[in-house]
């Protein structure tokens, strides 16, 4: 392409292989981008919160387990201690019931031993709390309810039986959990997770 302006001649040539993108197409893809994250930030914010009220399931049914395995190989009576004040699940295991006490007020359960791994206690994830717990008394099958800001002990014998009892976690935003303990069986499962809207 050439102009003719008086006696000298300038040639213009169209840009060939432009490069880089003009600020409106930034900002058009910036803006793009920001409605996204708007539209998936509180999917993902509900996502983790409903994933802590799962993993503090999954605590206790592995805390179940545990005991129930114990139980089985050692003889005697395991138990998941379950304290609602201090937001904590531990497996402890009652004291040989062949072996006499050592001392006056020689405990029943023996104390948690923080080198071994299984015994340790476990806090419950982040927000979640334990909203409801009814636990079978020692006759019955039958849970019953307790305070679950007490500390409550669930039972698992050598022969494979447990106390019933049925724990119900509740998340932040209102998600909740059940996990029950067969008495007969002795086997924890979790039901399904109820979802706040």
């Amino acid at each position: 392409m050439t102009a003719r302006g008086g006696s000298s001649e300038v040639i213009v040539r169209p840009r060939r292989g432009r490069r880089g993108f003009t600020l409106v197409e930034l900002l058009a893809v910036c803006a793009i981008a920001a409605a996204m994250a708007a539209l998936v930030a509180p999917r993902l914010v509900g996502s983790q919160a409903r994933q802590r009220v799962l993993g503090q399931a999954r605590a206790v049914l592995a805390a179940a387990r545990t005991a129930r395995a114990r139980a089985a190989v050692e003889g005697r009576r395991y138990v998941v201690v379950v304290d609602g004040t201090a937001r904590t699940i531990a497996v402890a295991r009652q004291r040989d019931p062949l072996a006499a006490p050592q001392e006056d007020g020689d405990p029943e359960l023996e104390v948690v031993d923080e080198a071994n791994g299984w015994s340790r206690p476990i806090p419950f994830e982040g927000d979640v709390t334990l909203a409801e717990l009814s636990i079978a008394p020692a006759t019955s099958t039958v849970p019953e309810p307790h305070d679950p800001l007490a500390r409550h002990q669930i039972s698992f014998g050598p022969n494979g039986d447990a106390t019933a009892a049925r724990l119900v976690f509740l998340g932040k935003r209102g998600d909740r959990i059940a996990v029950e303990v067969d008495p007969t069986l002795g086997v924890a499962r979790s039901l399904e997770l109820v979802e706040a809207e």
